[in-house]
């Protein structure tokens, strides 16, 4: 017998959001980010994790319930930044609001260095 254990999946941003279940382009949703349920305004004022609402396993899975049993499926994605529950859920172990790591080129060269660069300017 062979076991084992998946301690991570790596991809960029829009594929980990859609390996999660996310949403991938996240320009029409509330909840923007896959650790936390920060809103726009939010992501552009606070700086330090303590300032934000930290998504967990138990919350994502209650939310994914939502989408699967109401008539506002569309309302309830967009406010979470969810399309639907993860295969990968069914890992055990696996949670993909921890084992989806951020994607540095995404985040960082295409976000902040070049905000940082523009504003600089």
């Amino acid at each position: 017998m062979v076991f084992g254990s998946l301690l991570a999946l790596c991809g960029d941003t829009p594929a980990s959001n859609f390996m999660g279940g996310f949403k991938e382009g996240v320009g029409g949703a509330i909840g923007k980010c896959r650790r936390c349920m920060a809103t726009d305004a939010e992501i552009q004022s606070k700086f330090q994790e303590a300032d934000f609402v930290l998504r967990d396993e138990d919350t994502h899975q209650d939310h994914c319930q939502q989408l699967e049993e109401a008539d506002l499926h569309n309302h309830l994605s967009v406010n979470y930044g969810v399309n639907q529950r993860s295969i990968l859920s069914k890992i055990d172990q696996f949670k993909v609001t921890e084992c989806l790591p951020f994607d540095t080129m995404h985040i960082l060269l295409e976000g902040v260095i070049t905000k940082e660069i523009r504003e600089n300017d």
